[in-house]
């Protein structure tokens, strides 16, 4: 670890806004993909692959979102 890296501190504040908004980007795509599957009447058990496919790819993508989101604050 880098001596300027121990100076560094997060705030509460900081933290809570940038997992917070982290959250929302992960989940945020399955979610629109059940409801889109949800208003065709795709069954049900489709539904709940495709999404679960989409949550898991999202959160593989969520360390390279994370390393963006700090990097902006």
């Amino acid at each position: 670890m880098k001596p300027q890296d121990e100076n560094k501190k997060v705030s509460t504040r900081s933290y809570y806004k940038m997992s917070t908004l982290l959250a929302i980007i992960i989940t945020m795509p399955g979610i629109a993909a059940l409801f889109t599957l949800r208003h065709f009447n795709i069954d049900i058990i489709y539904q709940v692959i495709i999404s679960s496919l989409i949550f898991l790819i999202c959160i593989g993508f969520s360390f390279k979102i994370s390393k963006y989101l700090v990097k902006l604050g």
